[in-house]
């Protein structure tokens, strides 16, 4: 369950986060 709860949050973060990181630059 763990496991399924921190890809969900991964693949949740990991589009926001390349957003900021686009952003920033």
């Amino acid at each position: 369950m763990a496991a399924e709860i921190s890809r969900i949050l991964h693949q949740n973060f990991s589009v926001p986060f390349s957003d900021v990181k686009l952003r920033g630059k």
